[in-house]
C-alpha cells in the first residue's frame, strides 16, 4: 500500500513503471499482446507496491468467469427486456457474465434492495444498478461493498458512476418535432417523480420547450389505474390536436381507445411516445416516437464497470446518452390533418 495506506491502484504502478493505466490492466492480467519484457516488469513494480490483484484480474487469468449483477427495475417492460439482452451481447464481447434480477412489484423499492443483497451474497464482481428508485444512502452503503454503475435512469446519487439517457434532450427534441408540424395546443401525459423520474423529467422538458415555443399545454396526470378514457377527454376539452404520451405503451392504450370512439389517428388527434425498441419499434406500427439509446448506454455500462473491475480507484464518471426522434404516422402536420378531414 502507499504511505498513506490506500489501497494501491493501476494507476499508482502506472506511474511507478512510467507505463499507461491500459499496459498494467493488460500485463496483470497477462495479456498475450503484452511482450514478457513488459509484463515481467510491471508485475515487479506492482509486488514491490503492495498491491493486491482484484478478483476481476485473477479471473482473467484463470479463465474463470467475471459475474457482474444487473438489477432490472421491471422486467415486464419491453424496454428493460432490450435492456437486458443489450446488456447480455456487451458482456459476452467483453469476457464477462451477467446475472439479472428483478424487483416483483417495480414500485417497492425495498424488494430491490432484497435483489441487491442477494447478488452481493453470489459473490458478484459489481452491479449494475438499472433503476432509479433504490434510495441514495442505501445504494452508498452497499456501494462499498462492489463497484456499482447506475445505468439507463437519472443520476442522482451523489459521487456514483453513471450512464443514461439524456431524458431532457429526448423531451426537447419531441418537442421540436410537434411544434414543426404546426401543434399549438398539446396535452401531456406526465407520471410523478417518485413514479417514474426518467418520464417526469423528460416531459418536464417537454412541457418547457413546448411553452417557449408558444404553445398553450396541458398536463394529463398519470394515475395508477391507467385511466386513458379520462386522459382523453380532458385531452379533447382542451381542444389539442396532439397527446405526448409518457412512452409508446401508453401512446397504443390511447390509440386504441381513440379507434373504439371513432377518433381518427392523427386526423382527429396526433399522437408522440418514446422508447421504439422491440415491439414498438415494428415498422407495421409506424408509431411516431424517439429511440432511447438502449445499446449504446449497455456497451457503455459494460465498459465503464470493466474499467471499475481493473482499478475501482478511477475518478467519478457521468455520461447521459442521447437518442433520436423516429418519425411516424401518428403524428401529421396540422394542415395535412385538415385537408384529409375534409375529403
Amino acid at each position: 500500500m502507499t504511505a498513506d495506506r490506500r489501497p494501491v491502484t493501476i494507476v499508482d504502478i502506472a506511474r511507478e513503471a512510467g507505463v499507461s493505466k491500459a499496459t498494467v490492466s493488460r500485463a496483470l492480467r497477462e495479456d498475450p499482446d503484452t511482450s514478457a519484457s513488459t509484463r515481467e516488469h510491471v508485475i515487479e513494480v506492482a509486488r514491490s507496491l503492495g498491491y493486491v490483484v482484484n478478483a476481476h484480474a485473477r479471473a482473467l487469468r484463470s479463465a474463470a468467469p467475471v459475474i457482474v449483477g444487473a438489477i432490472l427495475r421491471d422486467s415486464s417492460n419491453p424496454v428493460y427486456g432490450a435492456l437486458h439482452v443489450a446488456l447480455q451481447r456487451r458482456a459476452n464481447a467483453r469476457g464477462l457474465s451477467i446475472v439479472a434480477m428483478t424487483a416483483v412489484d417495480p414500485d417497492e423499492p425495498e424488494e430491490e434492495l432484497r435483489a441487491i443483497e442477494a447478488l452481493l451474497s453470489l459473490r458478484v464482481s459489481g452491479i449494475l444498478v438499472c433503476s432509479a428508485t433504490v434510495g441514495g444512502a442505501d445504494i452508498a452503503a452497499l456501494s462499498a461493498r462492489v463497484p456499482m454503475v447506475s445505468l439507463a435512469s437519472p443520476i442522482t446519487r451523489p459521487a456514483m458512476h453513471g450512464i443514461a439517457y439524456d431524458e431532457r434532450a429526448a423531451g426537447r427534441d419531441l418537442a421540436a418535432a410537434i411544434i414543426a408540424s404546426g401543434h399549438r395546443r398539446v396535452a401531456v401525459h406526465d407520471v410523478p417523480r417518485s413514479d417514474s423520474p426518467s418520464v417526469h423529467i423528460r416531459t418536464t422538458a417537454m412541457m418547457t420547450a413546448l411553452r417557449r415555443s408558444g404553445a398553450d399545454v396541458t398536463r394529463i396526470s398519470y394515475t395508477r389505474e391507467h385511466d386513458e378514457a379520462d386522459g382523453l377527454r380532458r385531452a379533447q376539452e382542451y381542444g389539442a390536436t396532439a397527446i405526448a404520451c409518457a412512452n409508446d405503451a401508453v401512446m397504443l392504450r390511447y390509440m386504441a381507445l381513440a379507434e373504439s370512439r371513432g377518433i381518427r389517428v392523427p386526423v382527429d388527434i396526433s399522437m408522440i411516445g418514446c422508447d421504439h425498441v422491440g415491439p414498438f419499434a415494428a415498422p407495421a406500427l409506424g408509431l411516431t416516437s424517439y429511440r432511447l439509446p438502449v445499446e449504446e448506454v449497455a456497451s457503455a455500462g459494460v465498459d465503464l464497470m470493466c474499467d471499475l473491475l481493473d482499478d475501482p480507484g478511477i475518478a467519478t464518471r457521468r455520461q447521459r446518452l442521447r437518442g433520436e426522434f423516429i418519425p411516424g404516422r401518428t403524428l401529421a402536420p396540422i394542415a395535412t390533418a385538415d385537408a384529409v378531414a375534409d375529403r
